[in-house]
């Protein structure tokens, strides 16, 4: 593995140490060179934490490999590899007697969704974020929290000692403290890594101290400007701060980026500036050299952003090349979403889809039966609706597989059925089967767009709640308007239209799938082109913030890119992207290809 200067100086230094390592600085390797370095030495032995089970399973095999290559391949019982959940949990059971069984975190976010199931969608934030903030700190009987959010946790936790059950969270803090105690040992190994290490909370920087502090020697792998979670409580520069001064760390940064452009580098560096002092500077110089471009997109909305996103893509995408869009929200992906599909654009979504929601779940499933004729996709229509749940199951049972007869008027014996079923069930046939003639006629798109009206109706009168009726009259006439766009858009018969919906969404296995992911998923990826939609000033209707942690995810976004980076905004752009110094450009630019 060939090094840098400053990577050397990393892999070489045996002391508590914190690595400074920018995007693209290539943090993973030096992790891995440091790792086999000191595992080639007699009676070492080395704990690796990670924030994620695919970055322990990546570290894992990188550490095997390379093992192999410098003829070290029998490091197995000498390296500890895991998340700090999965190490915590594991030292935890080894040294405890405890009778709470571990509550595995599906049926926690079961027990949680059921108690902030009655909360608006603010308040669940809120009472989330408060449980988080006490489940990370060292000592969160210290913490101030107002009284309702108090009673929130304190209903959590007499919930779990109910259920003589314990959570991860609960199984960190109290190793971290039992082993700062004396109460439970250390983990058995000489030297400890951290990676992402700016991520890391309270607790998980105590655990690290402890162990640093009683001889291990101690490497956080970090890098403060790409500190995006502090909503989770990561502790960031302050954070690496705190530990570098309690354990006499000594820092050294990773002054190279082997991703991107020097364009690209240049203009990032000049963003995340405006962080200072609360940062340390990396100063990184692009290996790759010259050639990126970056442009800032004035469009007229945010519909507009995202098909000239895709217009770009048809036009100026290179063979071979990655492209992602990435937003604040995943609405705003939505409608990128929305963009693609109708211009056929192959895509990957991480995260929920559009099409994911109940409410489109429901449109598409009306749309499905008028075309299958199977009464497993009209069943979750009759299930939405004002009908009992006792006569949509004698349906089930009467209409058999198909229900072909009853989409075209005819209505079944149903012993449950009262006079009001009658009359709900007749209006809901005598459109079905003027869908159904229309379909046979090849009125696709008229259709559609009386099935969405329906379905608009539908789903208003099915809610009893006044707040989520509010927030259902804003949120539903825009899914239903952008399905119909582009459903639409696309072309042939409408079976073919929906098999299109599926296929463009299952593109994860092809090369040329355009990724769509939120600002913070993005972290930790790369790709030739970046597109970052509805960039607008929070007083627009963005979600972007001008704060230094907003700063620092627009960082995260633009250094995703290693040749290419495209800002679009509608109205007043953010002012990050002056800042950054990005040029204003007009949409199409030949600068762009």
């Amino acid at each position: 593995m060939s090094l840098t200067t400053s990577q050397r100086a990393a892999v070489h230094f045996d002391d508590n140490l914190i690595i400074f390592a920018g995007p693209g600085s290539g943090k993973t390797s030096t992790s891995v060179a440091k790792g086999v370095r000191i595992l080639s030495a007699v009676g070492t032995t080395l704990g690796m934490m990670t924030f994620t089970t695919a970055a322990a399973g990546e570290m894992r095999e990188r550490m095997a490999r390379e093992a192999r290559l410098h003829g070290a391949a029998q490091i197995g019982s000498r390296l500890l590899v895991g998340t700090f959940n999965a190490i915590a949990l594991r030292h935890y059971q080894r040294y405890t007697k405890s009778p709470s069984k571990l509550l595995p975190p599906p049926a926690r976010a079961a027990m949680l969704g059921g108690m902030l199931r009655s909360l608006d969608p603010e308040a669940r934030e809120k009472h989330s974020a408060a449980l988080d903030r006490y489940q990370t700190a060292l000592h969160p009987n210290e913490a101030d929290f107002d009284s309702e959010h108090l009673t929130f946790i304190r209903t959590y936790l007499r919930k779990l000692k109910a259920s003589h059950a314990i959570d991860l969270s609960t199984i960190m803090r109290e190793c971290t403290l039992r082993m700062g105690s004396g109460e439970m040992p250390l983990l058995s190994i000489t030297h400890l890594i951290g990676d992402e290490m700016q991520d890391a909370d309270e607790v998980q920087v105590a655990f690290m101290l402890i162990h640093s502090k009683a001889g291990v020697k101690t490497t956080l792998v970090a890098d403060d400007d790409q500190t995006i979670y502090e909503w989770r409580n990561a502790m960031g520069y302050q954070g690496l701060q705190y530990f570098a001064n309690e354990a006499g760390a000594k820092t050294i940064v990773l002054g190279e980026n082997f991703r991107s452009r020097n364009e690209l580098v240049a203009h990032a560096t000049e963003l995340i500036a405006f962080n200072d002092p609360h940062r340390i500077p990396k100063n990184q110089k692009a290996v790759r050299g010259p050639g990126g471009t970056l442009l800032a997109v004035s469009c007229t909305d945010l519909k507009s952003e995202c098909h000239t996103v895709a217009e770009m893509i048809q036009h100026f995408r290179k063979e071979g090349e990655s492209i992602a869009i990435l937003a604040r929200t995943n609405v705003a992906l939505w409608s990128a979403q929305t963009a693609l599909t109708t211009a056929e654009i192959p895509f990957r979504r991480e995260g929920p889809s559009m099409w994911d929601t109940p409410e489109l779940a429901l449109f598409l499933a009306l749309l499905r039966a008028l075309v299958t004729l199977r009464t497993a996709d009209l069943l979750p229509v009759l299930t939405a609706s004002k009908l009992d749940n006792a006569l949509v199951f004698e349906m089930a049972q009467t209409l058999g597989r198909e229900c072909r007869d009853f989409l075209d008027g005819e209505i079944p014996d149903l012993n449950s059925a009262t006079a009001l079923d009658r009359t709900l069930l007749e209006k809901f046939v005598d459109a079905t089967s003027k869908w159904r003639a229309e379909t046979q006629r090849g009125m696709f798109d008229i259709v559609i767009s009386e099935v969405a009206s329906f379905m608009q109706e539908l789903l208003q009168d099915a809610i009893r709640d006044e707040d989520t009726r509010r927030r259902a009259e804003r949120r539903v006439p825009k899914l239903l308007a952008d399905a119909v766009h582009v459903l639409t858009q696309l072309k042939g018969k409408l079976s073919t239209r929906l098999t299109t919906i599926q296929t463009l969404q299952q593109a994860e296995g092809r090369a040329d799938a355009v990724r769509l992911l939120t600002m913070h998923s993005s972290k930790g990826l790369e790709f030739d082109t970046v597109f970052l939609i509805d960039a607008n000033k929070p007083s627009d209707g963005s979600s972007l913030v001008d704060t230094d942690a907003e700063r620092r995810l627009f960082y995260v976004a633009l250094t995703r890119a290693k040749e290419r980076f495209v800002v679009s905004y509608s109205d007043s752009p953010v002012q990050f992207i002056r800042e950054a110094g990005i040029p204003f450009e007009l949409a199409m630019s030949p600068a762009f290809a």
